[in-house]
């Protein structure tokens, strides 16, 4: 069977799990990236070919969600269509990296303000508390525009 046959029972499989278009759409394409990346039977693949292509994955700086539903797709071509096993003891899950906010200094506030021409925009900053007490800003420049908004989880 040509790898085209795997990836089209692959995409019957999502479909009957009730994956989302775009869902599919992803993993057929990360499922059709990995078989190309080991170039070898299906009947011969191992869990060993699975992390040595997430590790290429990982060495070229890709996201942790490209990799993780790399992973994903990977773990279900095992199981449901070739029927292997696949323990995530063999291969782990890339961690989530943890990013810290960016905190502006008072300098940098300043300068914002000095920029800013839009009154409500300079009130806001005026008014927001040093220590934190308020929700945070979303403060970003978009083609040398200042687009403010509070960044909370509910819709301000």
């Amino acid at each position: 069977m040509s790898y085209e046959n795997y990836i089209n029972l692959a995409i019957d499989e999502m479909n009957l799990r009730g994956y989302s278009i775009r869902t599919i759409g992803s993993y057929s394409a990360n499922l059709r990236k990995f078989l190309l990346f080991i170039n070898k039977p299906v009947d011969d693949l191992t869990t060993e070919d699975v992390r040595f292509f997430l590790l290429d994955l990982k060495s070229r700086h890709l996201s942790t969600s490209y990799i993780n539903g790399s992973y994903s797709v990977c773990q279900l071509f095992f199981k449901s269509v070739l029927k292997k096993p696949f323990s995530l003891d063999d291969i782990p899950r890339v961690k989530n990296s943890k990013k810290l906010p960016v905190v502006l200094s008072r300098f940098e506030v300043s300068t914002i303000l000095d920029v800013t021409s839009n009154m409500k925009h300079k009130a806001i900053f005026r008014n927001y508390p040093s220590d934190n007490s308020f929700a945070p800003l979303f403060v970003r420049f978009i083609n040398d525009r200042l687009f403010i908004r509070p960044s909370c989880q509910r819709s301000c």
